[in-house]
């Protein structure tokens, strides 16, 4: 007599996605970490919109800071961090040993055109931050930049050597122009994100 043969009867399991309490998991999950990202993208610009001079101001100290200890690095014998200093402010910055100030026997990572012109940038954002301030005339932005312009000019073709006071002038000169310019359109161009209560408050 043949044996008749039952087809297996599969067993009532349903996949995960398809029990109630778990449905809708992934599509929660997915807005959570939405709603996550939105909020910290608000909180990040809002940031930003009402701190953005001291974060250019902060980054500016940390640049001009590193260019002074680079050779503090170099006399405490720091060779590892004094070169990753010194590389990474080369990019900016031709690093011509006459043309820089001295610590410790060693030069400064900067030149002393960009070392005025950072700092003289550094100092006016400063100021910028603790109040508003019309920006600098064109005309006299472009005033402020040519003594720099025709030194660094006369330095490249070899006409005349300048001094390190000349270019500390001229750095500063530039630095100045730059900041008094640029820093004060833009205060004025951001004032469009910044609600009408809040420059109250901060006025």
């Amino acid at each position: 007599m043949k044996r008749e043969i039952f087809p297996i009867q599969p067993q009532n399991h349903r996949p995960l996605s398809h029990n109630r309490e778990y449905a809708h998991f992934p599509g929660k999950l997915a807005e959570l970490l939405a709603r996550w990202a939105e909020k910290i993208g608000e909180k990040t610009f809002d940031f930003v919109k009402f701190h953005w001079l001291g974060i250019i101001n902060f980054h500016l100290g940390l640049f001009i800071g590193g260019a002074l200890l680079a050779p503090g690095f170099q006399y405490l014998d720091q060779g590892s961090v004094s070169k990753i200093t010194y590389g990474f402010l080369g990019i900016f910055c031709h690093q011509i040993e006459s043309r820089c100030f001295s610590l410790l026997d060693y030069p400064v990572a900067i030149c002393v055109r960009c070392l005025s012109f950072y700092s003289a940038c550094l100092v006016f954002g400063i100021w910028m931050s603790l109040r508003k301030l019309k920006p600098i005339d064109l005309r006299l932005t472009t005033l402020l930049f040519v003594p720099g312009i025709v030194d660094v000019l006369l330095q490249i073709l070899h006409i005349i050597e300048s001094s390190n006071l000349l270019r500390a002038t001229t750095g500063t000169l530039m630095g100045l122009a730059f900041y008094g310019y640029l820093i004060p359109h833009a205060q004025h161009g951001l004032r469009f994100l910044i609600p009408e209560d809040t420059k109250v408050l901060n006025e």
